[in-house]
């Protein structure tokens, strides 16, 4: 089994419609990468509404975590500055 590594990855935050037309469909926070797109979940907090991941939704944020398939398990953020 891989060992999980921890990474930095920094994109925008927005709020959209993940799972197609599946059971699991529903709105997600996510990242917007240069890596990729990734849903967002912190690690111990509810996955289907985390307020403290809602309230970066259209903010630019450096994350560090873990990322599982199309999940990225958050550690921690900042957000990064504007220039």
């Amino acid at each position: 089994m891989a060992k999980s590594k921890h990474l930095d990855l920094t994109g925008t935050v927005r709020k959209r419609p993940v799972g197609g037309a599946s059971k699991s469909a529903r709105e997600a926070v996510v990242l917007e990468s240069e890596s990729g797109e990734f849903i967002l979940q912190r690690e111990g907090a509810n996955p289907f509404y985390d307020p403290d991941l809602e309230a970066l939704v259209g903010k630019r944020v450096r994350f560090r975590g873990v990322i599982d398939g199309f999940v990225f398990s958050v550690r921690s953020w900042e957000d990064e500055p504007t220039a």
